[in-house]
């Protein structure tokens, strides 16, 4: 599995026109670098459980007055939890099961992510099933928050893409810009008005 997680941050001077479009062109989805680190030799590996780690590529962006600047990257291999037949794991604003090829997706609402807070209706925070993954479909989780500092607002677009990459479906450290789908097969949204 692969997960790409894409946040960009705006404050108040930037919210409106010409600048909220510029923030709507954006991509939500990047090629991943052919220098991926490779995945670390079982037995230096974080956990010893079966199949893989999985592959989480993160990148950060922030929208000034003069467009929209890179300010982050890093790709990380963390460990999964589970057996053969059932593997799981979790970050923020997703959480994840893999039975067997398929890959079971929850959208997540944290903490982190600011207001407004999403929840199920009821008074539990948001947790529901996305989408399902068959091998090599993509999914992709948009969220949408905003933080009160004491001198102003900051908002903030999350974008997680996730492809159900398995173990015999590909190997990662090989991957380059044309094995991997740019237009997501599913797509879940909580996008929220930010005042």
């Amino acid at each position: 599995m692969i997960v790409q997680s894409i946040l960009i941050r705006w404050t108040k001077e930037t919210r409106g026109e010409p600048y909220a479009s510029l923030r709507s062109r954006h991509p939500t989805c990047f090629p991943l670098s052919t220098n991926i680190i490779p995945i670390p030799p079982r037995e230096n590996s974080v956990i010893n459980e079966p199949g893989k780690p999985f592959l989480w590529h993160q990148l950060s962006f922030e929208q000034t007055k003069q467009g929209i600047e890179w300010l982050q990257e890093q790709y990380k291999w963390l460990p999964v939890s589970g057996n053969h037949i059932e593997m799981k794991g979790e970050l923020p604003g997703m959480r994840w099961r893999r039975i067997e090829n398929k890959l079971l997706v929850h959208a997540r609402y944290d903490r982190s992510f600011g207001k407004p807070v999403r929840t199920n209706g009821q008074s539990e925070l948001l947790d529901e099933q996305a989408f399902e993954l068959l091998p090599l479909q993509y999914g992709q989780i948009i969220i949408n928050g905003r933080h009160t500092m004491e001198d102003g607002s900051v908002y903030e677009q999350r974008i997680m893409n996730i492809w159900n990459v398995t173990d015999d479906s590909a190997d990662y450290s090989g991957m380059n810009r044309n094995t991997l789908k740019q237009i997501p097969d599913f797509q879940y949204k909580q996008l929220a008005a930010l005042w």
